[in-house]
């Protein structure tokens, strides 16, 4: 019934518009808020306890739970009320279902899929069926019409990847428990049970069925979005430096291109932007309020400058250049000689920052880069080893993967992979170390020490025993086995030194005695549970009886459960319960493999932990992070190739080959995040690059994004650059470091 847009250009306007929209609410009635990530959600408390003195009654959903949640479907084991039902996972199993009968009474039609569909390795198959559940996945968000189409038998023959994949989705949308979202939205009963009013704060560009989703909602009940944007101007046709002059060239004049022209930087970083307004201007009640609070102190510098600029949108004959100002360091470009680098200039950045405003807070600061695990072993070599321990920066890292953050299935997906491996001696004690493992067995330190000893006095090298060097086609002799070190062992710990009658092959090992009786009662109860758990995984199985030998022969005797470890262990549980429901009729056997490719797909995208905004500097995805205004914002990882990165897509992808303005493109969402960072920094904007080679100390070019934000910088400042980008000349190869004449002693770092 009512849409009401709010816009601006600072996140902390759209919150202060946000409390003065929920001001008339029952303060014990439950606010629905609708965000993009976990890091603009614990913004959002921290923002509004800081301001309001307490933050509560903030039910926040991500726009996917969102959308389905209007759906009100049943509550049912194989159908949960506000998830997707047709989640990735879920199509990749029902394709995995359908493709082999399908493919049997229709041969020539899946003749592309032939060579996967008959190779013996399963895994193979389980893989193309992810490809392919991925493309249907971007068709549900993107391409509705072009799936209704296919139910309705409207296909194309002429399209030799369409003749395939409009009959393998009329197939599996039969066996889906629900009709896709498309349908549902056009329904009487979508929305009616939703909460009355609906918060939509700081969304990413939103797929073409969401949008769709959260239009139906408004024209039923009341719908608040708040969205950040660079001006309040018309700039929906803004074009990029490439893009003017490729007009410019077809001999078009400056008066036909007058709603194009325009800060480059608009038109070549804020395309996702322009779609999301593509959208909006669609609907009937658009009327966005703009909300804007000036702050003209701040733009007097470079970086307050350049977002007045986005701001004004002036015409480049009414663009006046900035002046420098002596001390102005509010936008930093850094060229390195590398990741570690990268990292040790940050540092030193950041405790420069600290001294020059003793106001500025750990806090305070965010650090983004496009790919965190890059960095994150470099973070914590050199952060949590400083020089001085009152130089240590507190700081935490958000977004890493999940085998980084759980030990719990790190020691889970590592026992997966020891059963199918060799088990080698680096493995199993790497394994043993892990404190899960030394929780559940009770081992100290020195106990590992000692069954390191062990290992090595007695040439344990690998596999368990005769049967398993054969079952590995190896050649099969009993020396350097596990089972060969134990019985010797166990001989010397109860003959000692002494020959025994039949025995004569077996050197006995007598240094176990006392109290390290007990540490070897560990240690062989740990490579019997190994054992058996490699016996059990060496046959395929039906994910109904890989999800029993996995809990029996895995979790039970592998993990303790208590409070630290129960929240993992029952995600696991989860994703196994969840490929058993799929598959439940299904006999095919598959290897474990195909298990631990499913749990690793699905384990990697539950987001367990955050660490955004705590005690510290806050280390940060470009995405998880996007919207969070901060004193200082510093971008690492800059390089060219590598951001904004590639759009990749599968050759039978037809949104590939038939693009729409409103596709998903992920190298202009990347840019946009780049946007993003510029209009949220308050004080200083930091911008890093692998910018000079560390072997012959060459030069990088660095990504592109960085070049356009320096060509428009020069546009507007009236100095040379050099005063704001910085290269790195700490390289061990550089001449300067082999040169000991006294004027370049004291330059020597």
């Amino acid at each position: 019934m009512a849409f009401n847009l709010t816009t601006s250009t600072k996140t902390e306007t759209l919150l202060e518009a946000f409390l003065e929209d929920t001001s008339a609410l029952d303060p014990f009635e439950k606010k629905w808020v609708v965000t993009s990530g976990k890091g603009m959600r614990v913004w959002m408390k921290q923002a509004i306890a800081s301001k309001k003195g307490i933050s509560a009654n903030l039910n926040f959903l991500s726009p996917e739970r969102a959308v389905w949640s209007f759906a009100n479907l049943p509550d049912a084991e194989n159908l949960i009320s506000g998830r997707n039902p047709f989640s990735k996972e879920r199509l990749a199993w029902k394709i995995r279902q359908v493709l082999p009968e399908i493919h049997q009474e229709n041969p020539e039609t899946f003749k592309m899929l032939t060579p996967f569909i008959t190779d013996g390795d399963p895994l193979k198959k389980i893989q193309l069926c992810w490809e392919i559940a991925t493309v249907f996945d971007q068709y549900l968000h993107y391409r509705p019409e072009l799936l209704e189409n296919w139910e309705n038998g409207q296909d194309q023959p002429n399209c030799p990847d369409e003749v395939w994949q409009a009959p393998l989705w009329r197939r599996i949308n039969s066996l889906m428990p629900c009709p896709s979202l498309y349908n549902l939205i056009r329904e009487e009963s979508f929305a009616q049970t939703a909460p009355s009013q609906l918060f939509l704060f700081y969304l990413s560009p939103l797929s073409t069925v969401h949008f769709k989703a959260f239009a139906a909602f408004a024209s039923k009940k009341t719908l608040h979005a708040y969205l950040l944007q660079p001006t309040d101007q018309y700039w929906q046709q803004v074009l990029s430096k490439k893009e003017q002059l490729t007009k410019q060239s077809e001999n078009q004049s400056d008066e036909d291109m007058y709603l194009e022209l325009g800060p480059p930087l608009l038109g070549s970083l804020g395309k996702s932007w322009q779609k999301l307004i593509f959208q909006f201007e669609n609907l009937d009640s658009y009327d966005p309020n703009f909300h804007s609070k000036i702050d003209k102190s701040s733009q007097t510098n470079a970086l307050g400058s350049l977002q007045k600029l986005l701001l004004d949108m002036p015409e480049p004959k009414d663009l006046g250049r900035v002046k420098y100002q002596s001390g102005d360091s509010s936008i930093q470009v850094h060229s390195t000689h590398g990741p570690l680098r990268e990292i040790q200039i940050l540092y030193d950045f950041i405790l420069d920052q600290f001294n020059q405003d003793p106001d500025l807070k750990p806090n305070q600061i965010l650090v983004l880069c496009p790919n965190l695990q890059k960095y994150s072993a470099l973070v914590e070599a050199v952060f949590d080893n400083p020089e001085e321990k009152t130089r240590r920066i507190p700081y935490g890292l958000c977004d890493r993967q999940w085998r980084s953050e759980s030990r719990v299935m790190d020691t889970f997906y590592h026992l997966l992979e020891f059963a199918e491996s060799r088990a080698t001696a680096r493995d199993f004690f790497t394994l043993i170390s892990r404190p899960a493992i030394r929780e559940k067995f009770d081992l100290e330190a020195e106990d590992l020490e000692i069954i390191r000893w062990w290992i090595e006095q007695n040439k344990i090298a690998w596999g368990f025993d005769l049967g398993h060097k054969d079952f590995l086609s190896l050649p099969a002799f009993e020396e350097n086995t596990w089972q060969n070190g134990i019985d010797r062992m166990l001989l010397g710990f109860f003959a000692g030194k002494s020959a025994l009658q039949g025995f004569e092959k077996l050197s006995p090992f007598d240094e176990i005695e006392g109290e390290k009786v007990e540490i070897l009662s560990k240690f062989i109860e740990i490579v019997d549970f190994l054992n058996l758990l490699h016996q059990k995984c060496t046959q395929n199985r039906t994910p109904n009886a890989w999800q029993k030998i996995l809990e029996e022969f895995c979790i039970k005797p592998f993990f303790k459960e208590d409070d630290q470890s129960h929240r993992d262990l029952v995600e696991i549980r989860k994703s196994l319960s969840f490929l058993t429901n799929e598959t439940e009729g299904n006999q095919d056997a598959e290897p474990l493999a195909v298990i631990r490719l499913h749990l690793e797909r699905t384990l990697s995208e539950k987001s367990l932990f955050s660490r955004h905004l705590t005690y510290g500097v806050t280390f940060a995805s470009l995405r998880s992070a996007r919207g969070i205004p901060a004193k200082v914002i510093c971008l690492l990882g800059m390089n060219g190739g590598e951001f904004p990165v590639s759009q990749t897509a599968p050759s039978f992808d037809l949104c590939k080959t038939s693009p729409k303005y409103t596709d998903r493109n992920q190298t202009e969402e990347d840019r946009l995040l780049v946007m993003e960072a510029i209009l949220c920094t308050r004080k200083c904007f930091y911008l890093s690059f692998q910018g000079q080679s560390n072997k012959n100390n060459d030069s990088i070019p660095p990504s592109v994004v960085v070049e356009e934000i320096i060509e428009q910088l020069d546009d507007l400042l009236d100095f040379s650059l050099e005063n704001y980008i910085e290269k790195d000349i700490s390289n061990y190869t550089a001449q300067r470091n082999f040169d000991f004449g006294p004027q370049n002693r004291k330059n020597i770092s």
